[in-house]
């Protein structure tokens, strides 16, 4: 059981890394535009 739960635990970091670099790379000046943004704003 305990097994079962590293299991599922590194696959989820495995897919929130995943996603975070996919957005990273998909999306960068989207991301980039709104840091800007509230940058700006504070």
């Amino acid at each position: 059981m305990r097994k079962l739960i590293s299991i599922l635990i590194v696959g989820l970091v495995i897919l929130v890394g995943v996603g975070f670099i996919a957005k990273e790379t998909l999306f960068p000046m989207k991301d980039k535009s709104a840091i800007e943004k509230y940058a700006k704003e504070v």
